[in-house]
Parts: structure tokens; sequence; C-alpha cells
């Protein structure tokens, strides 16, 4: 091999050596804005869903219990939202269930008290 031969070969192994640096700092930084895209997604999913809770808890904690979760949460977090929302609805029928024994002691107490009155 003459030495513009080898000149050449040492040339075109510089440029690919350099190349291959620059796509592996290229693919470095790919890797570094795709984590960073994926952490900023998951605190968004993950303020989301704190906002709803925080709302339907809210809306518990003055008395309606009518409040869910909307579907269509995050995969993540769709068996809380599911969960939650039967909690809710169980909690809704047995305060209900209460009120109506509440009530039916009541006529009831009335009718003994209505009936003392006639003796």
């Amino acid at each position: 091999m003459d030495a513009v031969t080898a000149e050449l070969a040492a040339q075109a192994q510089a440029a690919w050596r350099d190349m291959g640096l620059a796509i592996s700092a290229y693919l470095e930084a790919a890797e570094v804005v795709r984590r960073r895209a994926e952490a900023e997604a998951l605190a968004c999913e993950n303020l989301r869903v704190a906002q709803a809770l925080g709302a339907r808890l809210t809306a518990l904690a003055q008395g309606d219990l009518t409040f869910r979760l909307p579907a269509g949460l995050p995969e993540a977090y769709a068996n809380l939202g599911d969960e939650f929302n039967q909690a809710m609805a169980e909690l809704e029928q047995a305060l209900s269930a209460v009120t109506h024994a509440a009530a039916n002691i009541d006529a009831s107490s009335e009718q003994v008290a209505q009936a003392s009155n006639d003796l």
C-alpha cells in the first residue's frame, strides 16, 4: 500500500469514527429528551388524577355522595377509579337505607304518640 492510499484509509477511518461518535451523541440526546417527555407526561397524568380525586373528596366532605370519578382515567388508575366509584355508590345506598329507616322510625313514633294520646 502506498502512502497516499494509507493516508486516505486513515482519513476514512477517522471520518467513520467521528460519524459514529456524532450518531452516539445524537442518540443519547434523543434518549434524554424521550425520558424527560415521559416524566412530564407521567407528572401531568398524576396531577390530573390527583385533581379529580381531590374534587370528589371535597364533594364528599360537603355531603355530596353523587360525585364519581370520570371515565377515561389513565390506565394505571382505572382500577382506583372503579373502586372509588363503587365505594361511593355503596356509601350512597347505605346512607339512603339509613335515611329511609329513620323516616320509618319517625313515622312509627308518631303513630305511637298518637295512639298514646288517644288513650
